[in-house]
């Protein structure tokens, strides 16, 4: 089961931006195992990823929110799955305040770091004017998968948006000298 999941992982078709053939792997997955909690929140993901490219913003809504209900039936006090169902629920609601106290709840849970599911998390702190509680969160993060190349970009914009220029300048420096061929840092 995980083999198809993995060869459906987004990030392996982010370059090709090959959503459809991620969803095929991912719902063969759930096929295979019902209860294959990371599968349903790969195709919410994967969705998601899809509004306006592969799937109108609608159907693309749909089916995210089927494939989390899903993922919640499962284990509906996965870290993934509150952040997921917080986020989804941000987005048709606007609710500032219910979100930040979701990902309140759930920003100090190790389980958190174990995926990129602090992403959204880190992004909505810097959203709401809290920079620094983002810059902490990544570097956590980052103790844990140092060479997360995403992860890293992400702390230099929030560096910056914290108006730590020095300290984000050092490190877009240190990503152009590990990935020269990547213009991000740049």
């Amino acid at each position: 089961r995980s083999e198809v999941c993995v060869q459906g992982h987004p990030a392996g078709f982010a370059a090709t931006g090959c959503c459809v053939a991620a969803l095929k792997l991912f719902k063969q997955a759930t096929e295979r195992d019902p209860s294959f909690l990371d599968a349903h929140l790969a195709i919410v993901s994967t969705f998601a990823r899809s509004i306006g490219v592969y799937a109108s913003p609608r159907e693309a809504v749909v089916r995210a929110d089927a494939a989390l209900k899903d993922g919640a039936a499962i284990d509906p006090n996965n870290v993934a799955v509150r952040v997921a169902t917080a986020h989804h629920r941000f987005i048709a609601t606007h609710d500032w305040a219910a979100t930040e106290r979701e990902y309140r709840a759930v920003m100090h849970d190790p389980a958190l770091f174990r995926t990129i599911q602090y992403h959204p998390v880190s992004v909505f702190f810097v959203a709401i004017g809290k920079a620094d509680e983002a810059v902490a969160l990544v570097e956590r993060a980052l103790v844990i998968d140092p060479g997360n190349l995403e992860s890293r970009l992400m702390l230099g914009n929030f560096l910056l948006q914290a108006g730590r220029l020095d300290d984000a300048l050092r490190l877009y420096a240190a990503i152009g000298t590990e990935v020269p061929e990547d213009a991000r840092p740049r």
